[in-house]
This record gives structure tokens, C-alpha cells and sequence, in this order.
């Protein structure tokens, strides 16, 4: 696994270097204390995961998080770590892509927990910060980012042989994401999914 943290604290930065260094099998991890040092390296290395704070000089908020899918693609890995814990925040990050959202508050041991749970296809939102919702299901559904794929195609208009073919995917394999993600919506129509996706900002017409 490579990792990349980016965090313009440099004291935190350093110890969470040396913190996932000793406690996970990494094959390589890279220090970044700004997000456009980042964004701006070189493309010849590519991170699994990127553990980063939410606000910093430069891109910031949901913008970042659309950056590092920009530049890396859906499949890399995000976990934010943060002292910003309003709902909204939390809301609109885990809904433009990151996998993991955290306070600076939590543990070390939170933080690898959140890592082991995010490689296997699940969000996941501190335990400090589930008390400031009612249920986990207003954070988020708890996507992959190929079902993200696919309710973004289908809420632009896409029949099931369009998001097949735009994805690479058979029909049978699209439409059972198609049903993945109705189960989880707990609606029973495309046009239903639609609304529901539109309200809880999983895709913007």
C-alpha cells in the first residue's frame, strides 16, 4: 500500500508518518504539508490511500476531495481527518467521494480501524462524531465507487445498456449494481432513486 498524508500541521503530519509506518504494511508513505504540493507532484507515483485534513491555504472542502479523485481516480482511498465536525461538512464530504471522515480528536487506533474497514469497500465516520446525526443513513449509503458510478449515470438519463457500455459492464452485472443500490436507498423505482440521490446531494442536475 503507498500513502499519502497531507497535512499542513507538521507536528501532526510527522507523527501520523511514523504512527502508520510502524502499525501497517506500507510500502511506501509521502509527507505532503499542502494540498497543492500535492496535486501538483509528480504523476509517476500513485497512493492507495490519502489521509488528509479538510481545510488548508490552497483547495479546501468538498473542492479537495474532487481534486484527488481528479487526479487519482475513483478507486484511491480518502480518508479526512479533521477538527471540522459540523453534519453538513460531514454530509458533503462523504457524498463527493472520501471513504473515511474523522476528527483529530479521536484515536490512533480509530484512525487504523478506519483504514482496514475502508479497503474493504465500507465508509466510515468517527465514533465521535455519529452522535451528531441520528442515524449513520443520513451521513451517507455507504456506496462503492462503482455503484457511485452507476446512480451518477443513471440519475443523468442513462438507460442500463448506456451505463453497461459507458462502464465497461455487462447488463447483467450494471443492472445488479442498479438493485445494490435501490436495496440501499430502500426505494423500489429508478425514479425514486433519482429524488432520494438528488436530496441527500448524491448527484447535482
Amino acid at each position: 500500500m503507498n500513502v499519502a498524508i497531507i497535512e499542513d500541521h507538521k507536528i501532526i503530519g510527522e507523527a501520523l508518518n511514523n504512527s502508520i509506518s510502524k502499525l501497517l504494511k506500507v510500502k511506501e508513505i509521502r509527507l505532503y504539508f499542502s494540498s497543492d504540493s500535492f496535486l501538483n507532484s509528480s504523476n509517476a507515483w500513485s497512493p492507495n490511500l490519502i489521509i488528509s485534513d479538510l481545510m488548508m491555504p490552497g483547495i479546501n472542502g468538498v473542492d479537495l476531495i474532487r481534486s484527488y479523485k481528479a487526479k487519482l481516480g475513483n478507486e484511491v482511498k480518502i480518508i479526512i481527518l479533521t477538527s471540522h465536525t459540523n453534519k453538513t461538512t460531514i454530509k458533503q464530504v462523504i457524498s463527493n467521494g472520501a471513504n473515511g471522515y474523522l476528527s483529530k480528536e479521536g484515536s490512533l487506533e480509530e484512525l487504523i480501524k478506519a483504514i482496514h474497514l475502508v479497503f474493504k469497500g465500507e465508509n466510515y465516520i468517527g465514533e465521535t462524531l455519529r452522535d451528531k446525526e441520528h442515524s449513520s443513513e443520513k451521513v451517507g449509503y455507504h456506496l462503492s465507487p462503482r455503484e457511485k458510478d452507476v446512480l451518477n449515470l443513471i440519475c443523468s438519463g442513462r438507460i442500463m445498456k448506456e451505463v453497461a457500455d459507458d462502464l465497461g459492464l455487462s447488463i447483467h452485472t450494471a443492472q445488479s449494481y442498479h438493485n445494490n443500490i435501490l436495496r440501499k436507498f430502500k426505494v423500489r423505482r429508478t425514479s425514486d432513486l433519482i429524488v432520494a440521490a438528488i436530496r441527500h446531494g448524491y448527484y447535482t442536475p
